[in-house]
């Protein structure tokens, strides 16, 4: 074996040597290696009537959850899924979630939502994809803006 041909060949062992240490490391500090104890002493319970929640926003001072919802399965076939903002009240642990959103004048189809709160009002902001296509396809992505008073309407 030539010398030429020998120093290539360590050459490309090096290099590769150093592509996996990097590799490696890159999946140490991503944490894949990392042990995670559980540590939730409450309880979960599911609640019905909410089809592919989205996201979530807590209104701390009103005891209740805001959540954005789309049935993706409808959604990824094309047809027709209107999407919705539901809220639940957290002091009732027995409550039902209550559909805030009826008969809106435009396709809702929400992504994430945020929350801001007045002395009077609760204002709702959510990402709406209203072509309606996939979150990664170019479609016409609007805020739409509710307000909710304070008992939650």
């Amino acid at each position: 074996m030539s010398r030429r041909r020998r120093w290539m060949l360590a050459s490309a062992a090096a290099a590769t040597g150093l592509v996996a240490a990097l590799l490696v490391h890159t999946v140490w500090l991503a944490g894949e290696f990392a042990t995670i104890a559980p540590h939730f002493d409450g309880s979960c319970a599911p609640i019905s009537g909410i089809v592919g929640a989205e996201d979530l926003a807590l209104d701390r001072r009103g005891e209740r959850v805001f959540i954005s919802s789309i049935d993706r399965r409808v959604d990824a076939t094309r047809q027709a899924a209107t999407g919705a903002l539901w809220s639940l009240d957290l002091a009732a642990p027995a409550a039902a979630p209550i559909r805030r959103t009826h008969g809106l004048s435009f396709p809702f189809h929400p992504h994430g939502i945020g929350l801001a709160t007045s002395a009077s009002a609760t204002v709702i902001m959510v990402v709406n994809h209203r072509g309606g296509g996939h979150v990664f396809e170019a479609v016409q992505d609007t805020i739409e803006v509710f307000k909710a008073t304070t008992d939650g309407d």
